[in-house]
């Protein structure tokens, strides 16, 4: 379940990094296409579809990592298996970095949920400082280094795996010297 939040990842990559370059040049004769709006650099952002759509996503596959993970640690017998628990922590970890990495860099400061929130509680969350979300990403970057395995067999292939999480590690040290908002 996690992994299918990936679904609309690169259509939100395009729309969010390539439109803004000068890769593209995202105008269309009636000027009414949401990544125009992007394109543009408009102040009212807030309102776009793309942008509450990447918002939105990140923040489900952040609801069903942070599921797994509760679950994992609820019913500690639940998986027998301590090579498939291990797996399955890691993939969890490494999910929810990414898209807090997704996050903290289109939107600086962000909610911090390192578990499931009640929807009462999440009226109460702030913005968390950039520092904190880096500190997490970063948590959950090595501890899926340490949890995952470096490869799967083919029909398993596309899974997160340890190098994937150190790649993602270094893609994290180079980017997180940027702004703290």
């Amino acid at each position: 379940g996690i992994y299918s939040t990936l679904d609309i990842y690169p259509n939100m990559q395009f729309y969010l990094s390539e439109v803004r370059s000068d890769n593209m040049y995202a105008v269309t004769q009636t000027g009414v296409r949401p990544y125009e709006q992007i394109n543009n650099f408009d102040v009212t952002l807030a309102t776009n579809e793309q942008v509450s759509d990447n918002w939105n996503n990140n923040f489900r596959g952040i609801f069903r990592a942070n599921t797994v993970l509760d679950q994992l640690n609820a019913n500690a017998n639940a998986v027998e298996d301590e090579t498939t628990r291990n797996r399955m922590e890691g993939e969890a970890k490494f999910l929810r970095a990414f898209f807090y990495f997704d996050l903290v860099r289109y939107y600086g400061r962000v909610p911090l949920m390192d578990r499931v929130y009640t929807p009462e509680e999440t009226l109460d969350l702030g913005r968390s400082p950039v520092a904190d979300v880096y500190d997490l990403i970063l948590s959950d970057l090595q501890d899926a280094i340490t949890l995952l395995p470096a490869t799967y067999p083919g029909s398993q292939e596309g899974k997160a795996t340890s190098w994937s999480a150190k790649a993602m590690l270094g893609l994290v040290y180079l980017t997180r010297s940027g702004p703290t908002y």
